[in-house]
Protein backbone atom coordinates (compact mmCIF):
# COMPACT_ATOMS: atom_id res chain seq x y z
CA UNK A 1 0.00 0.00 0.00
CA UNK A 2 2.91 2.47 0.74
CA UNK A 3 4.54 2.01 -2.73
CA UNK A 4 1.03 3.07 -4.41
CA UNK A 5 1.04 5.94 -2.07
CA UNK A 6 4.69 6.71 -2.77
CA UNK A 7 3.63 6.31 -6.52
CA UNK A 8 0.93 8.72 -6.36
CA UNK A 9 2.83 11.79 -4.45
CA UNK A 10 5.87 10.99 -6.83
CA UNK A 11 3.39 11.87 -9.85
CA UNK A 12 2.05 14.85 -8.03
CA UNK A 13 5.45 16.12 -7.88
CA UNK A 14 7.04 15.11 -11.29
CA UNK A 15 7.07 18.92 -12.78
CA UNK A 16 8.95 20.04 -9.48
CA UNK A 17 11.34 16.99 -9.12
CA UNK A 18 13.19 17.48 -12.05
CA UNK A 19 13.65 21.15 -11.66
CA UNK A 20 14.05 21.28 -7.79
CA UNK A 21 17.40 23.03 -7.18
CA UNK A 22 20.03 21.28 -4.43
CA UNK A 23 19.57 22.61 -0.91
CA UNK A 24 23.33 22.76 -1.18
CA UNK A 25 25.19 25.98 -2.01
CA UNK A 26 26.73 24.03 -4.84
CA UNK A 27 25.63 20.37 -6.27
CA UNK A 28 29.20 19.01 -6.12
CA UNK A 29 29.44 19.54 -2.30
CA UNK A 30 26.60 16.61 -1.74
CA UNK A 31 28.63 14.68 -4.37
CA UNK A 32 31.47 14.82 -2.61
CA UNK A 33 29.96 12.52 -0.26
CA UNK A 34 27.76 10.57 -3.26
CA UNK A 35 29.63 10.32 -5.96
CA UNK A 36 28.23 7.02 -7.34
CA UNK A 37 25.99 6.53 -10.48
CA UNK A 38 23.95 3.55 -11.48
CA UNK A 39 21.93 3.32 -14.19
CA UNK A 40 19.86 -0.54 -15.10
CA UNK A 41 17.21 -1.41 -17.84
CA UNK A 42 14.19 -3.54 -16.79
CA UNK A 43 11.10 -4.48 -17.86
CA UNK A 44 11.49 -1.31 -20.62
CA UNK A 45 12.28 0.98 -17.93
CA UNK A 46 15.28 3.06 -17.44
CA UNK A 47 16.33 3.05 -13.78
CA UNK A 48 18.81 5.22 -12.36
CA UNK A 49 20.36 5.86 -8.78
CA UNK A 50 23.15 7.61 -6.30
CA UNK A 51 23.18 5.35 -3.82
CA UNK A 52 25.00 2.11 -3.85
CA UNK A 53 22.46 0.25 -1.11
CA UNK A 54 19.61 0.91 -2.95
CA UNK A 55 21.25 -0.03 -6.77
CA UNK A 56 21.79 -3.33 -5.13
CA UNK A 57 18.67 -3.91 -4.25
CA UNK A 58 17.38 -3.32 -7.48
CA UNK A 59 20.06 -5.61 -8.79
CA UNK A 60 18.74 -8.20 -6.41
CA UNK A 61 15.16 -7.89 -6.29
CA UNK A 62 14.71 -6.08 -10.04
CA UNK A 63 12.79 -3.50 -7.80
CA UNK A 64 14.13 -0.73 -5.24
CA UNK A 65 11.85 -0.42 -1.99
CA UNK A 66 11.38 3.19 -2.57
CA UNK A 67 11.20 5.25 -6.88
CA UNK A 68 10.32 8.19 -8.26
CA UNK A 69 8.57 7.41 -11.39
CA UNK A 70 8.66 9.35 -14.09
CA UNK A 71 6.57 8.62 -17.58
CA UNK A 72 7.88 9.77 -20.88
CA UNK A 73 10.94 11.17 -19.22
CA UNK A 74 13.58 8.68 -20.40
CA UNK A 75 15.22 8.20 -24.20
CA UNK A 76 12.52 7.87 -26.73
CA UNK A 77 9.90 8.89 -24.55
CA UNK A 78 10.04 6.02 -22.02
CA UNK A 79 9.52 5.56 -18.54
CA UNK A 80 12.12 6.78 -15.85
CA UNK A 81 12.57 5.31 -12.98
CA UNK A 82 14.63 7.25 -10.02
CA UNK A 83 15.67 4.47 -6.92
CA UNK A 84 15.18 6.74 -4.01
CA UNK A 85 16.66 6.46 -0.33
CA UNK A 86 14.84 6.33 2.37
CA UNK A 87 15.18 9.74 3.54
CA UNK A 88 14.15 11.05 -0.25
CA UNK A 89 11.22 8.87 -0.41
CA UNK A 90 10.11 10.46 3.32
CA UNK A 91 10.60 13.83 1.49
CA UNK A 92 8.24 13.05 -0.77
CA UNK A 93 6.31 11.65 1.11
CA UNK A 94 6.03 15.14 2.90
CA UNK A 95 5.36 16.68 -0.56
CA UNK A 96 8.79 18.03 -0.80
CA UNK A 97 10.78 17.40 -3.99
CA UNK A 98 14.09 15.45 -2.68
CA UNK A 99 17.40 16.32 -4.46
CA UNK A 100 18.03 13.27 -6.80
CA UNK A 101 21.68 13.00 -7.91
CA UNK A 102 21.41 10.66 -10.39
CA UNK A 103 18.77 12.51 -12.05
CA UNK A 104 20.72 15.39 -12.48
CA UNK A 105 23.83 13.51 -13.63
CA UNK A 106 21.02 11.49 -15.85
CA UNK A 107 20.28 15.22 -17.60
CA UNK A 108 23.36 15.84 -18.01
CA UNK A 109 23.66 19.11 -15.28
CA UNK A 110 25.93 17.06 -12.57
CA UNK A 111 29.05 15.58 -13.35
CA UNK A 112 30.69 12.94 -10.66
CA UNK A 113 33.62 13.72 -8.28
CA UNK A 114 37.06 12.62 -9.53
CA UNK A 115 36.97 9.44 -7.62
CA UNK A 116 33.72 8.59 -9.07
CA UNK A 117 32.68 5.15 -9.51
CA UNK A 118 29.22 4.24 -12.64
CA UNK A 119 27.61 1.25 -13.33
CA UNK A 120 25.50 0.72 -15.97
CA UNK A 121 23.39 -2.79 -16.84
CA UNK A 122 22.19 -2.91 -19.94
CA UNK A 123 20.47 -6.19 -19.93
CA UNK A 124 23.43 -8.15 -21.42
CA UNK A 125 26.85 -6.70 -20.01
CA UNK A 126 27.38 -4.48 -17.20
CA UNK A 127 29.82 -1.58 -17.32
CA UNK A 128 32.04 -0.03 -15.18
CA UNK A 129 33.16 3.62 -15.56
CA UNK A 130 35.41 5.73 -13.83
CA UNK A 131 35.97 8.89 -15.08
CA UNK A 132 32.96 11.45 -16.39
CA UNK A 133 34.29 11.32 -19.95
CA UNK A 134 33.24 8.01 -20.77
CA UNK A 135 30.33 7.99 -18.60
CA UNK A 136 28.88 10.92 -20.53
CA UNK A 137 29.61 9.48 -24.10
CA UNK A 138 27.68 6.17 -23.33
CA UNK A 139 24.69 8.62 -21.73
CA UNK A 140 24.52 10.66 -25.23
CA UNK A 141 25.68 7.99 -27.65
CA UNK A 142 25.50 4.58 -25.75
CA UNK A 143 28.64 3.44 -27.08
CA UNK A 144 31.64 2.31 -24.67
CA UNK A 145 35.14 0.83 -25.07
CA UNK A 146 37.62 -0.43 -23.07
CA UNK A 147 38.74 -3.41 -21.21
CA UNK A 148 36.06 -6.74 -21.27
CA UNK A 149 36.18 -9.31 -18.64
CA UNK A 150 34.10 -12.02 -20.64
CA UNK A 151 31.61 -13.74 -18.19
CA UNK A 152 33.28 -12.47 -14.96
CA UNK A 153 29.97 -10.45 -14.23
CA UNK A 154 27.13 -12.27 -12.36
CA UNK A 155 24.92 -14.67 -14.01
CA UNK A 156 27.72 -15.30 -16.78
CA UNK A 157 27.65 -11.85 -17.86
CA UNK A 158 30.27 -9.59 -19.46
CA UNK A 159 32.00 -6.70 -17.48
CA UNK A 160 33.35 -3.93 -19.46
CA UNK A 161 35.76 -1.30 -17.85
CA UNK A 162 35.34 1.64 -19.97
CA UNK A 163 38.50 3.25 -20.44
CA UNK A 164 40.91 0.68 -19.67
CA UNK A 165 42.95 -1.11 -22.31
CA UNK A 166 44.03 -3.66 -19.60
CA UNK A 167 42.45 -5.27 -16.78
CA UNK A 168 42.21 -3.34 -13.67
CA UNK A 169 42.91 -5.12 -10.88
CA UNK A 170 41.44 -2.79 -8.37
CA UNK A 171 38.34 -1.95 -10.23
CA UNK A 172 37.64 -5.80 -10.38
CA UNK A 173 37.32 -6.49 -6.71
CA UNK A 174 35.31 -3.27 -6.63
CA UNK A 175 32.96 -4.88 -8.41
CA UNK A 176 33.10 -8.07 -7.54
CA UNK A 177 32.45 -6.89 -4.01
CA UNK A 178 29.41 -4.72 -4.81
CA UNK A 179 27.85 -7.89 -6.70
CA UNK A 180 28.60 -10.68 -3.98
CA UNK A 181 24.95 -11.64 -3.39
CA UNK A 182 23.04 -13.67 -6.19
CA UNK A 183 21.40 -11.45 -8.52
CA UNK A 184 17.79 -12.57 -10.06
CA UNK A 185 17.42 -9.30 -12.28
CA UNK A 186 16.84 -10.05 -15.92
CA UNK A 187 17.13 -7.06 -17.04
CA UNK A 188 15.30 -5.95 -20.78
CA UNK A 189 16.63 -2.90 -22.90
Amino acid sequence: MKKYILAALAAATLAGCATTPSPFTNAKDEYNALNDFYMGFYENRTYIFDDAKVWSEFVQFGEPTFRNTMIGKAAKGGTLVVGLTKAQAKALEKKQAPYMASLEVYNGKLSLADDMYAEVFDGNKYMVFTDMKNLRNYLVNVQVSGYTDAGAGPNGRDVVYAGHSAKPAALVEKFKKAHSKPEKVTAKH
